[in-house]
């Protein structure tokens, strides 16, 4: 994701990069099939999470997801490895924000995914 950073956004800006940048370098550099019904998103613990938050705030980009051991829903785990007031920005204030990244909001969104 793109780091609150206390509202003023900025680096780091992971997802603009994973999205705008690596996945069209990704499909320009090998021997890709460059569309939404081949594509698919995974990771491992932290990894775990971001992947599906991917897949569910970007429904167009991919057709299958998996989390190994990553949270899936923050509102009951939050994620240990990082701040998470840089991350998402204060719980209290920012709860829409939180939740525009949670997968366990954004389920509704996977639907027609494997």
């Amino acid at each position: 994701m793109n780091w609150y950073n206390g509202g003023t956004g900025g680096p780091p800006e992971w997802e603009r990069y994973h999205v705008a940048q690596l996945i069209p370098w990704i499909d320009s550099h090998f021997r890709t099939l460059a569309v939404r019904g081949e594509r698919a998103v995974t990771g491992l613990s932290m990894g775990g999470f971001g992947a599906m938050s991917y897949a569910a705030r970007h429904p167009d980009l991919f057709a299958a997801a998996a989390s190994f051991s990553g949270a899936v829903d923050i509102n009951k785990a939050p994620i240990p490895e990082v701040t998470p007031d840089a991350a998402f920005g204060p719980r209290g204030t920012q709860d829409v924000r939180w939740r525009a990244h949670n997968p366990w909001d954004l389920a509704a969104n996977l639907r027609g995914s494997a």
